[in-house]
């Protein structure tokens, strides 16, 4: 999960983007696109189809906790949909020093 964190750490904004536009808005986020693209579409689907209904406000009238669970949860439902060996392939991966 540590791995992903990349992710959970963009503003609602720059992840919509991400989403939308299928890039970084940033320059250097070549490590985050590549986080990106690893998250299956189904997931990306059903995290779209649940931000695109109306919008629920917190008692503060923000929509951030909203979005963040629901983007904590495409992670997390990408992560617990591994296989061990996949798992464990993954973490072989980011575990090895990377150019990024």
């Amino acid at each position: 999960m540590a791995c992903y964190q990349p992710l959970l750490e963009l503003s609602q904004g720059q992840f919509e983007y991400l989403v939308d536009n299928k890039k970084p808005k940033e320059k250097s986020s070549a490590y985050i696109q590549y986080l990106y693209k690893k998250l299956p579409s189904k997931h990306l689907a059903a995290y779209q189809k649940t931000m695109n209904k109306a919008p629920v406000r917190d008692e503060f009238g923000n929509e951030q906790c909203r979005e963040f669970y629901y983007r904590t949860r495409l992670i997390v439902d990408y992560i617990s949909g591994m296989t061990d060996q996949y798992a464990y392939d993954e973490f072989r991966t980011f575990n090895v020093k990377s150019d990024f």
